[in-house]
């Protein structure tokens, strides 16, 4: 013990002190140097800027920083090419570790369809935000006479009124017809008894007057309605004049006894003309 402890004051033990931390060191430094190496320790890459970019140019481009990239999503953009890279994550400019996958969302290659909503008799207010919301565009909009002021009666894409549930490209654009609320003039009542269900609405619509109601014989069915005709309205025709934009209710049947005389020979002539067609 004695001896270890003269040991201890001696030059020699000291010296092997010193080189034993030299050492040390030295190995702590090549082990980090080691670990950073084969993790890059400590070493940060700046993202590029990909946006704008197309996808079949970013795998070089991360290629060459040490990164990779994954496709998330693909959204409609609007006067985009299709394969576009539209946004990405993390942004360009942040610092990340060597292979970090970038994650980016592209520019589809086409429009997705999107139905047209039923809206009918919605204010115009609603009807132009609900549709903009959905990616439509509002084109031209008029007015005719109607039973409501303001409210949508039809939307029509080339004066071709549009069925609700008809699926269109996002950004179409759709024209809408209003209700102008009703007119001061005033038109006589048109005779509607027996026209074909089939070309009711334009009739109507042509005379200056809206399709109200649509009242069907309860033992038709879907099937018959392309043979059906008016044998009854409201107004009836030869009463006093109505406002222009007045709305009528018809009811339709395929049983052609309920029609007068003179339009019941005259549904039978049409019926043995389509038949000998």
């Amino acid at each position: 013990m004695l001896k270890f402890i003269r040991f201890i004051f001696t030059k020699k033990f000291w010296v092997n002190i010193a080189v034993f931390l030299v050492l040390f060191v030295i190995g702590i430094w090549a082990l980090f140097s080691h670990l950073g190496s084969r993790t890059l320790h400590g070493e940060e890459i700046k993202v590029p800027r990909l946006i704008g970019f197309h996808v079949s140019e970013i795998k070089n481009l991360l290629e060459q920083d040490g990164l990779n990239y994954a496709v998330m999503d693909s959204i409609y953009v609007e006067k985009s090419a299709g394969g576009m890279v539209v946004e990405q994550n993390p942004d360009s400019g942040m610092l990340v570790k060597n292979g970090r996958k970038i994650y980016v969302t592209l520019s589809s290659y086409t429009a997705p369809k999107i139905p047209v909503p039923n809206l009918k008799w919605d204010q115009k207010r609603n009807v132009i935000a609900q549709l903009s919301s959905m990616g439509f565009k509002i084109g031209n909009i008029r007015y005719i006479p109607s039973v409501c002021e303001d409210c949508l009666e039809r939307i029509e894409i080339d004066s071709v009124e549009l069925k609700s549930g008809t699926r269109l490209d996002i950004g179409t654009e759709l024209d809408l017809v209003l209700g102008g609320g009703s007119s001061d003039q005033f038109i006589p009542v048109p005779y509607l008894i027996g026209t074909p269900l089939r070309a009711l609405e334009n009739t109507v619509i042509n005379t200056g007057l809206i399709l109200g109601s649509v009242v069907l014989d309860e033992e038709m069915s879907s099937e018959d309605s392309s043979q059906a005709m008016v044998y009854k309205q409201s107004p009836e025709p030869g009463t006093e004049d109505v406002h222009l934009g007045t709305a009528m209710t018809v009811f339709v049947s395929t049983d052609y006894n309920k029609l007068p005389k003179n339009e019941l020979d005259s549904a039978s002539q049409t019926e043995q003309y389509e038949q000998v067609e």
